[in-house]
């Protein structure tokens, strides 16, 4: 028979053991599970508002919101009335993911039993008892020996978005002002909360009267390599903030007066920090080129970033000097960044999307710091205001006109005439100035109304370019030419521009090559274009004649003078369905059809495959007699010979089309 000697040691552990086994249930946020790794945290006394807690009172370890360990505080059954905590360490189980590793500092909280609340506790002495070199923190079976451990029953209960967990490292952002939505001063009740994206590193009630000079500070933590710390702030980084309203139990955005990067135990003076709704831009996007600007922008305002939700759909951006374009989902060029000061011209390749952006409210003070020449701006606001009442008078003059998306303006004997009647907010705008100015769009007049961004529709369609002329004319004096005809832009035989005519002076844009297939053939520097007008009450077209009509340069404004006319045989309506013209032909990857209809119909165009397989249905719909065009964009078929087909009611054309890639 053997035996087995316990010595007075042994029999402390097992009754110490079979006490803490035999004690009652943890309350629900203090269980957690048993882990091959553990370390112990002893207190000197657990108080709560000066008072050591009762017996039915619990003492919980946590590693940010996950509990590691709890002990009930019956001092009785405790050796030398000192209890310990013990603290869980990840041992690898998936019972024990998220528990302590070597390094990590847990925090505490109380149970109050008899009040059935929680609170978070502090240690006294700022964790003296530690070792200085271990500092508390969590190694597997190591023994810290601490001083009180106190909470108060009148602790804040922090809002629940503004929770947060202690690190280690941390920085502190001081506001000497805080400002609800309505711009009052935040009151006692109310919040500072300290962001990394949606993850909150920091926050603070805003009661001045215990803050020292009344100037309070928010803690800002880093990221100190710890599980409860993952996401928080690193070096260099910038933090967001929010402000929690109690009063009305909201959250708001925060603009602040400076911005400061974060670094460990750094001071940051700052003015004030304001609560503000942060306003929606929605911009809709057609195919091919779009002239946009941002009235707002998210904080982070990066090129990816920002066009995320589009990517798919977006080829490439253009600003004032700077570009962009997606290389396999890799954003290329000098324009890193947007801006709320430019306009740019985004380049899809999708039918039709919708750019969203969120952010602070718009600066409608906005100043543009203009230069002689040619400025690519935003709309600062949303809503609209007329290019008369949006400009202010003491500049008017120095700005000779505006271009929009195939819209534009320009002062005519004191008059503003054209297509492009408003600013609107979400559209950007060149602006031409004499001079090298300051420049403030004047609101007063200022409304929620907003133009269509779509393409004008025209009945002589045409490819919006980023390079794009305006000619300036006046028909009334040709005969015959009523409210309502077309005019019409070619170089050569293709069709770069046209617009209805509205019976006063009308700008007639003109596009032209832009380095893209769809452009091929629009006008180049100094190609000079030709005008038709085409009647829509006798379907006949007449040439426009002019000595002033000059060679196309990008983004100008041309003012076409005496004006003659004749008619124009050649292209008259014919007697029978035709395709008039494919251009370019062969072509890669689009190309344009004309088509001429010698009366009012129901027309389809469809192109099919040598097996006499229709691979892209073109159009099906009523047009009126006389001359059209539609384009094929081909960039998904492979090379070869196609045809397309045009088809009336009572005929039909096919015309030959080669697909060279």
């Amino acid at each position: 028979m053997g035996y087995y000697l316990f010595s007075s040691k042994h029999i402390y552990f097992c009754i110490v053991l079979c006490s803490f086994l035999l004690s009652q249930d943890p309350p629900e946020l203090f269980e957690h599970n048993q882990s091959t790794l553990q370390s112990f945290y002893f207190f000197d006394g657990v108080t709560i508002d000066g008072n050591p807690i009762d017996s039915d009172d619990w003492v919980g370890a946590f590693n940010g919101d996950v509990c590691v360990g709890a002990r009930q505080w019956d001092t009785s059954l405790c050796g030398g009335g000192l209890c310990d905590v013990p603290v869980m360490g990840d041992d690898g189980a998936i019972y024990t993911a998220g528990y302590m590793t070597s390094g990590d500092v847990p925090i505490f909280k109380i149970y109050d039993s008899s009040e059935n609340t929680y609170y978070t506790a502090s240690i006294s002495g700022d964790y003296s008892g530690c070792d200085d070199t271990s500092n508390c923190s969590w190694s597997n079976f190591g023994f810290n020996s601490l001083q009180e451990l106190s909470a108060s029953s009148d602790q804040d209960v922090i809002p629940e978005l503004f929770e947060f967990n202690i690190s280690t490292l941390s920085a502190y952002y001081l506001f000497y002002n805080a400002y609800d939505i309505n711009g009052l001063n935040l009151q006692p009740d109310d919040w500072v909360g300290a962001f990394k994206g949606d993850i909150c590193v920091g926050a603070k009630k805003w009661d001045t009267t215990t803050c020292g000079g009344g100037v309070c500070d928010v803690p800002v933590m880093g990221d100190d390599g710890s599980n409860y710390s993952q996401g928080y702030m690193q070096t260099g980084e910038v933090p967001s903030f929010k402000i929690y309203d109690a009063s009305e139990d909201a959250y708001y955005d925060a603009i602040v007066s400076e911005v400061f990067t974060w670094a460990n135990f750094d001071l940051n003076m700052i003015n004030y920090v304001q609560a503000v709704e942060y306003e929606q831009l929605s911009i809709p996007l057609h195919y091919e080129n779009n002239l946009i600007s941002f009235y707002t922008l998210p904080e982070d305002s990066s090129v990816p970033s920002v066009v995320a939700d589009i990517e798919d759909g977006l080829i490439g951006i253009v600003g004032e000097s700077f570009s962009a374009q997606n290389n396999n989902g890799v954003w290329e060029g000098s324009l890193i960044e947007f801006d709320t000061y430019s306009g740019y011209w985004l380049r899809m390749s999708s039918e039709s999307d919708v750019l969203t952006v969120s952010g602070p409210p718009p600066d409608s003070d906005k100043i543009y710091e203009l230069h002689t020449g040619l400025n690519l701006i935003s709309f600062p606001v949303s809503g609209s205001v007329s290019i008369p009442d949006g400009i202010d008078d003491s500049i008017e003059d120095e700005i000779q006109f505006v271009i929009g998306e195939s819209r534009a303006t320009a002062q005519l004997e004191g008059e503003w005439v054209g297509s492009l009647t408003e600013f609107e907010g979400g559209r950007g705008y060149w602006i031409n100035s004499n001079i090298d100015t300051d420049f403030q769009y004047d609101l007063a007049s200022l409304t929620l109304s907003r133009q269509s961004s779509e393409l004008i529709a025209t009945q002589f369609p045409f490819h919006q370019s980023q390079s794009q002329s305006f000619y300036f004319m006046d028909i009334k004096g040709i005969d015959n030419v009523r409210p309502g005809d077309w005019i019409i832009a070619y170089n050569n035989d293709v069709i770069v521009g046209s617009r209805q005519w509205n019976g006063g002076v009308v700008d007639v844009p003109v596009m032209g090559y832009d380095y893209f297939d769809y452009t091929a053939g629009y006008c180049e520097n100094d190609d000079i274009p030709t005008f038709k007008i085409y009647s829509m009450n006798t379907h006949q077209f007449i040439n426009i004649e002019s000595d002033y009509i000059s060679g196309f340069l990008p983004n100008s404004i041309v003012h076409v003078k005496n004006i003659d006319s004749k008619a124009d045989p050649s292209v008259a309506i014919p007697n029978t369905l035709s395709i008039a013209s494919v251009y370019p032909n062969p072509f890669n990857p689009s190309t344009t059809i004309n088509f001429s209809m010698p009366f009012d119909d129901k027309v389809a165009v469809a192109v099919y495959n040598l097996k006499g397989e229709m691979v892209s249905s073109l159009l099906d719909d009523h047009y009126k007699a006389g001359n059209h065009s539609i384009t094929w964009d081909a960039k998904m078929e492979v090379s070869g010979l196609y045809f397309v087909k045009v088809m009336s009611s009572n005929s039909e054309v096919t015309h030959k089309l080669l697909l060279i890639k």
